[in-house]
């Protein structure tokens, strides 16, 4: 290797510097590329110094390994092909169906486009940061471009994961930091929520009991979505004890865990609902032991896709509710803010409504203004009569606050 030409490399002055020149072979190309590499001043090296300097230079690079050569002779690495490794083999084996889906779905539509052709390696600083600018550019969210982010720096890691177990890595540990290519923050606006009051009408306009009652308890539980299709009326939903157990959630039509399932750890959780949401139950139920709390005519379980435009949108138009970006997970907003607002303490939310910590509680209701007006009920306004100020410019001295 190292007598093929140009690979000891040479050594030439450039001005003051000494220059390192040597070639490269790469993967893809048939001739080798030229590289250069500055030594240092020829203040500080002689002639021979330097090139002992780029002899060893080039031996850390490796460049003269023979396993070196078989990589770049080796077809090229993209991108592409490795989405589709990390998609057959971890995604699918891996995630739940629904994060299979929405992952493909932004892997193919936001990422592929722009990177299927390029080599893994090439994944660099500069490349991350023009395709973070692009999906700017196509107006997507700053959760939404962390997101792809994650998913571009996913298929990398499972890629690099899977040639360091064989001892044949290609690329190096991904460096690229999402703190230093994230956008800006933009200003934070209001998550769509139901209040109290909007929750009820929603109940009451709706058409069937089976409807009625699915959202009386999404507001009453603060259940997410799949996590009410889910319930079994023989083991989940006990009205004598007014409670419902959260043990798996629907998506699509098919059974996964809860969201808040980590691992083999049991994240089972039960949830106190009131006598009123009990009544509706029961009318729903009639005397049903059995099936689905909620379901079709076939005893499958409901969909969120169908439910929502056949059933809630309709209910939103009519009471001039409808917005963008809102749902079934509106209800859980609503009753997690109207939990901590009621002066619920935080470990008992956390259990009722499955959240790990107490972000996702101040994520959900620090922007909600429906609490604005009574928490500003308890404060004594700042231009009370009972407070004047006395000037006393005569005496030469600051005007002073007395409290009457």
């Amino acid at each position: 290797m190292s007598r093929r030409s140009g690979q000891d490399g040479s050594v030439c002055i450039k001005g003051t510097k000494y220059i390192g020149r040597y070639r490269v072979d790469v993967p893809g190309q048939n001739k080798r590329a030229r590289r250069t590499v500055i030594i240092g001043n020829t203040s500080q090296f002689t002639k021979p110094q330097a090139e002992r300097w780029l002899a060893k230079f080039i031996e850390e690079q490796g460049i003269n390994d023979a396993s070196h050569l078989a990589r770049s002779q080796s077809p090229v690495l993209t991108f592409g092909l490795s989405a589709r490794g990390w998609r057959e083999h971890h995604l699918i084996v891996n995630k739940k169906r629904s994060s299979q889906s929405s992952m493909s779905c932004e892997l193919n539509k936001h990422i592929l486009p722009h990177l299927k052709d390029t080599p893994l390696e090439e994944i660099t600083y500069p490349v991350v940061r023009g395709l973070i600018q692009m999906w700017q550019e196509e107006d997507l969210s700053r959760k939404s471009i962390k997101n792809l982010f994650g998913i571009v720096r996913a298929v990398y890691n499972f890629h690099f994961d899977e040639m360091a177990q064989s001892g044949k890595p290609i690329v190096s540990p991904w460096l690229v930091k999402w703190k230093k290519v994230a956008p800006p923050k933009a200003v934070q606006r209001e998550l769509p929520h139901f209040t109290v009051a909007q929750m009820a009408a929603i109940v009451n306009a709706a058409k069937t009991q089976m409807y009625r009652s699915l959202f009386a308890l999404a507001a009453g539980s603060g259940a997410r979505a799949g996590e009410l299709f889910a319930l079994r009326v023989e083991s989940d939903v006990d009205l004598d004890e007014q409670t419902i157990t959260i043990r798996r959630s629907v998506w699509e039509g098919e059974e996964n865990t809860s969201k808040s399932d980590t691992g083999d750890q049991d994240r089972t959780r039960t949830v106190p609902i009131d006598a009123s949401i009990v009544k509706e139950l029961k009318k729903h139920l009639k005397g049903r032991r059995s099936g689905y709390l909620f379901q079709t005519k076939n005893g499958t379980p409901l969909r969120l896709s169908n439910m929502r435009g056949d059933t809630l949108y309709p209910i939103l138009k009519k009471l001039k509710l409808l917005q963008p970006d809102i749902g079934m997970h509106a209800f859980r907003r609503g009753r997690i803010s109207q939990l901590v607002y009621s002066g619920v303490s935080r470990q008992v939310i956390r259990d009722w409504c499955g959240h790990s910590s107490d972000k996702m509680i101040d994520h959900y209701t620090k922007l909600l203004r429906q609490h604005h007006a009574p928490e500003m009920a308890k404060l004594k306004p700042l231009l009370d009569p009972s407070w004047t100020q006395v000037n006393r410019e005569e005496s030469g001295t600051q005007p002073q606050v007395v409290v009457n």
